[in-house]
């Protein structure tokens, strides 16, 4: 009971600690201003370019789950299930069981916003684009936090958003605007933790773990982010001293509490093991249709759309005549030529290694996951790795005083090749389905 009171009280230490570490940071903020109008433009500009991308699409049902296989059908249903059904009854959607935190996003965002006047829709697709603002500023934070100024902090956050698969599924009603923010608040909040950690070992450990293991919550693959606490940790230690702790415990947590509402769920309602066995199976990892196919729907479309219209499935058939293709070739060509590059940079420092190493680690597990889960819709899950592609690349050129510019370059190769494609539904090839629910039009 001793020990339990004593983390308590180290808890309670480090929070004080970081507190006054972001007040030290603050006061010596050369340009508050600057900083505050820099955090305030991605805010709105990110939550107002998505808001009028998903009412764009809800006026288009034709492209419903053609924007890379998002369930647009099923979750307006769970977002705006407060009002007309029970609890028990939201917790029996599928979508909720797998994304256990999206009840706390129905409930504390679209049920009080619905109630200040919006239509449940409205109410639903206006959460959504407050989180991808809260998610695209918290990023913005994080780059300035790790060495970047202004220009470059909003050109990184941008680019996180410019790729094909974030740019698209971020326009549907789907729960990836909620992933995408959870996702960029837990590197950003383990990065905060793991900067106190020599001072806190346990303390910091169990505080990582924890916060992993509540973003678990939005998306379970997304406790993988706990190594952007656990990597840079362990790395930072000469070899002798290194502790196993910060690679143990804070994983172990974080995959723990991240299970924990899943579990219950399935005891409560069951379906969710069914559910998974239809879709998953080990048996991907060695059918050579999957293998031919998913690293270039995961790598290269989720990048730059190859068609120039939306489709459901990508595949290597998609990109026959991509040496030709007019700007698609280019705008492939410099985010991975930037990658590598940046990773190389990374590579010739302990810090940027521990900020690579943590990168790689977390994009192969999630990679490997899907080709377990569901290799079929690739792109749909690839707003989780495109986010690591582009901390890495702007980390990796923070230090070059031409680095907004060559973000900011690729930022509008991207959007050139990508942001137009939901707007031509008449290209799309996969059957189109019902886009409302019956018992929600108001």
């Amino acid at each position: 009971m001793s020990s339990i009171f004593e983390l308590g009280r180290e808890m309670s230490s480090l929070l004080s600690d970081m507190r006054g570490d972001l007040r030290l940071a603050w006061r010596s903020e050369p340009g508050q201003r600057a900083f505050v109008l820099s955090l305030l433009f991605v805010f709105a500009a990110s939550a107002a370019f998505f808001l009028l991308r998903m009412e764009y699409v809800l006026g288009h049902p034709s492209i419903d789950m053609c924007l890379m296989g998002s369930d647009s059908k099923i979750y307006v249903g769970e977002l705006t299930a407060p009002f007309s059904k029970s609890l028990y009854g939201l917790l029996k959607f599928h979508g909720v069981r797998r994304h256990p935190a999206l009840v706390f996003v129905a409930i504390g965002l679209v049920l009080p916003l619905h109630l200040a006047g919006l239509s449940a829709l409205q109410a639903a697709i206006a959460a959504l684009a407050l989180l991808i603002g809260v998610g695209a500023s918290a990023l913005f934070v994080f780059f300035r936090r790790n060495g970047c100024g202004n220009g470059l902090a909003m050109t990184g956050a941008a680019l996180s958003l410019a790729m094909f698969s974030p740019l698209t599924v971020l326009s549907a009603i789907d729960v990836y605007g909620f992933v995408y923010a959870s996702a960029c608040l837990c590197l950003l909040l383990c990065t905060e933790i793991a900067r106190h950690a020599s001072r806190f070992p346990r303390a910091s450990a169990w505080a990582a773990g924890l916060v992993a293991g509540a973003i678990a919550w939005a998306n379970l693959p997304l406790a993988s982010y706990i190594l952007f606490y656990s990597g840079p940790v362990w790395l930072r230690e000469p070899w002798r001293r290194r502790s196993p702790l910060p690679l143990i415990l804070p994983p172990l947590l974080a995959i723990a509490i991240g299970i924990v509402p899943l579990a219950l769920g399935d005891l409560l309602v069951g379906h969710l093991v069914q559910g998974i066995d239809k879709w998953a199976s080990f048996g991907h990892f060695t059918n050579g249709q999957v293998l031919a196919n998913y690293p270039v729907a995961a790598l290269l479309a989720s990048i730059a759309n190859p068609l120039g219209v939306v489709r459901n499935i990508y595949g290597a058939s998609d990109y026959a005549g991509i040496w030709s293709a007019i700007p698609q070739l280019p705008a492939l060509v410099t985010v991975w030529a930037l990658a590598l590059f940046a990773a190389w940079r990374l590579g010739r420092s302990a810090q940027g290694v521990a900020i690579l190493a943590a990168a790689l680690v977390i994009a192969a597990s999630l990679l490997i996951f899907y080709i377990y889960f569901d290799p079929w819709e690739a792109t749909l899950f690839a707003t989780q790795w495109c986010l690591l592609i582009a901390v890495v690349v702007v980390l990796g050129v923070r230090n070059l005083r031409i680095a907004p510019l060559l973000v900011g370059a690729a930022v509008i190769l991207l959007l050139t090749v990508n942001v137009t494609a939901i707007y031509f539904p008449e290209g799309v090839t996969c059957q189109p389905t019902q886009f409302l629910p019956d018992d929600v039009n108001s």
